[in-house]
Parts: C-alpha cells; sequence; structure tokens
C-alpha cells in the first residue's frame, strides 16, 4: 500500500484559537481595567497559552500521522514518535470524557514507556492513543490501519 499521510482538523483547531483568543482578550479586559485576583492573571496565562498552541498546530507540518508499510508516525507539535507495525498488538475506538480517539495496545515485545503504558492502561484500558483521529471516523481509521497492518506482514 502507497504511505498515506493524514492531518488533524483545521476547522478545530481555528474554533479553539478563536474560543482561547476570547477568554485571553477577556481576561486581558479585566486585568488592565481592575485590581485583578492572582486566578484572573492565571486563566489569562492559561488561554494565552493555549492560543499559541492552536497557532502552531496551524503550521503546515505541525501535527500529521503517516502510515505506511513500517509503521505509523505521529507528528504533534513538530514532535515525531514512530511505532512500527510489529511493536502494535491491537487497535480499537477509545472514547474518553468527550474525545475520541484511537487506543493501542502493544505486543510483549514493545519494552519502552512500561510506566506510561501501565497508568494509561488503567486511565482508559488501553496502553497508548493517538492523538487524534485526522480528520477520519474512528472506527473508519482502525480499519485504516489494520489494512496497513496487515500487508505489512
Amino acid at each position: 500500500m502507497q504511505e498515506r499521510i493524514l492531518y488533524p482538523s483545521r476547522w478545530k483547531s481555528v474554533l479553539f484559537l478563536v474560543i482561547s483568543l476570547l477568554f485571553s482578550g477577556t481576561g486581558l479586559y479585566f486585568i488592565l481595567t481592575d485590581n485583578a485576583p492572582l486566578t484572573l492573571w492565571l486563566a489569562f496565562l492559561f488561554f494565552s497559552i493555549c492560543s499559541i498552541i492552536f497557532i502552531l498546530q496551524l503550521v503546515p507540518g505541525s501535527s500529521y500521522l503517516k502510515i505506511n508499510a513500517e509503521g505509523i508516525e505521529t507528528v504533534t507539535l513538530f514532535r515525531k514518535s514512530f511505532i512500527p507495525w510489529n511493536a502494535i498488538k491491537e487497535m480499537g475506538v477509545l472514547r474518553m470524557n468527550m474525545q475520541t480517539m484511537i487506543g493501542i495496545n502493544f505486543s510483549p515485545k514493545y519494552i519502552k514507556a512500561e510506566k506510561g503504558k501501565m497508568l494509561s492502561r488503567n486511565l482508559s484500558g488501553w496502553e497508548g492513543a493517538l492523538p487524534s483521529t485526522y480528520g477520519m471516523k474512528a472506527d473508519k481509521l482502525v480499519e485504516l490501519l489494520y489494512a496497513y497492518k496487515k500487508n505489512a506482514k
């Protein structure tokens, strides 16, 4: 199968950017017009950082999922992570809070991040997860990933 690159929804990033800018702008307004408590400063700082992160997510190449015969590569805020197909035991749809992701359980041979896998398994039932569904329905993305995994053998 030919290499495929999927990108997260730009609309979602733009929506969260606008919301973060509104909150940080409102916080700044109250900070400048009143003797602001520490909680208002912290909220302003938090939403300002969120705004920067959402701006970075809109930069081309900052976030994507690359699927090929060797495995999957995720890039989040320019940080790359590669998982070979032989390290993946199973994948499935993971729903946590209001977020839908792709859960991953690793093969016993994959010994990286043992404590992180244990913590993740205790919280979600999965040892790891993809950070996004990259513009696809979660079940369709799982099917696509299994098709690549099957062809890799």
